[in-house]
């Protein structure tokens, strides 16, 4: 044990939520922060393909040695006030706290800019910024009563690199970073 890698990042004992890990980058960090220790509640839109990841997880879980207890599923809308704040408080109802709090959900379209549709732009806006901030504003209470807590803000190499046909994605992670 001492060898392993995810001692030195250990989380062990505490409650992460991390958006966006039904599959992808946010399954990754929701793996490894199992690894290390965390029980981990998956989110995404979807309830059936997030039961399903879960279940997936579940099983590495057993066969990697590490607890299929350490994931939870959370399926709530990130980018709606009212689903988050009911989304939120279920996984305090059911973990007793956050201690993590990863906004990772994110959208990407590719189109010109002179003719990229505003809905598209409103929402990819509305899932890369203001998630993270709905998301953020309904954690920090019981983050800040409870005298800790982490909120990791997953940007992107576009918020630095603006092109042509993803203006409303490097905008966006822009204003997150």
């Amino acid at each position: 044990m001492k060898d392993d890698p995810y001692n030195l990042f250990s989380v062990r004992g505490m409650k992460a939520l991390v958006t966006g890990s039904s599959r992808g980058l946010g399954l990754m960090f929701a793996e490894g922060l199992m690894r290390a220790g965390a029980t981990v509640f998956l989110n995404g839109r979807d309830p059936a393909r997030l039961d399903q990841t879960a279940n997936e997880v579940r099983q590495r879980g057993r066969e990697e040695g590490w607890g299929p207890e350490q994931v939870q599923a959370a399926a709530f809308d990130v980018t709606d006030e009212e689903s988050v704040a009911s989304g939120v408080r279920g996984v305090l109802e059911r973990a007793g706290r956050i201690d993590l709090l990863v906004n990772n959900a994110g959208l990407q379209r590719r189109a010109p800019l002179e003719s990229f549709p505003l809905a598209d732009w409103s929402s990819i806006v509305n899932t890369n910024l203001t998630a993270p901030y709905l998301m953020a504003r309904a954690v920090i209470g019981q983050m800040i009563e409870q005298g800790r807590g982490k909120i990791i803000n997953i940007t992107s190499l576009q918020s630095e690199l603006g092109r042509r046909s993803i203006a409303p994605y490097a905008a966006s992670k822009g204003g997150l970073k």
